[in-house]
């Protein structure tokens, strides 16, 4: 774990921009209703989710 944090450049200009919309969709899903979801309904929704991140990212990037 140390090697890939002392990897990221934080510093970078932009980068802070897909972290946050990570942090921010990873707790969505953390705190979304469940009752209804099987686990493979989860793990759909964070794929997805991690799908849409890296979408937007791309096109706000261009």
């Amino acid at each position: 774990m140390y090697l890939i944090l002392g990897k990221l450049d934080l510093g970078a200009k932009g980068i802070w921009y897909p972290i946050s919309l990570v942090v921010i969709l990873i707790l969505f899903i953390l705190f979304m209703k469940k009752r209804e979801l099987t686990w493979r309904q989860i793990y759909t929704t964070f794929g997805v989710v991690c799908a849409v991140t890296w979408i937007v990212d791309m096109i706000v990037s261009i």
